[in-house]
């Protein structure tokens, strides 16, 4: 049996599916049990297959385990995950107050060895002053 879905009559039906092949590939094919239309699902390319993106049935499931893959950063993580949330949240302010202290040590070292020629000049011109009124 396999699982089939008719769009005109909207039911998900398990079948007995009997095979068709030509050179273009292979499907299952089975009979509507309400409508007798003929519904078919590919065995050989599943992207294609019109069963996973018309059947109600996998929408639902698709659905009912969506909660379970959210992440973080997307939206309804807060909502569902609360706690998980605060906490990621938490690690984050903490991570961000270390990522400013580094740049404010940096800056800081930065600021303490920085060469600047004006700073120099005026050492130099200070030490000749001294020296004239020495000498």
């Amino acid at each position: 049996m396999i699982s089939f879905y008719c769009k005109p009559c909207g039911l998900d039906q398990n079948l007995k599916p009997y095979k068709r092949v030509n050179s273009f590939g292979e499907w299952f094919v089975g009979r509507c049990k309400k409508c007798n239309k003929e519904l078919i699902r590919y065995t050989t390319d599943f992207k294609n297959d019109p069963y996973f993106y018309e059947s109600k049935k996998v929408k639902i499931e698709a659905r009912k385990n969506a909660v379970d893959l959210i992440q973080y950063g997307e939206p309804g993580f807060k909502t569902h995950y609360r706690k998980s949330w605060e906490e990621f949240e938490k690690q984050k302010e903490v991570w961000e107050k270390e990522q400013e202290r580094k740049e404010n040590e940096k800056k800081a070292w930065y600021q303490s060895v920085r060469h600047d020629i004006n700073d120099r000049q005026m050492i130099k011109r200070a030490i000749q002053a001294e020296e004239k009124l020495d000498g």
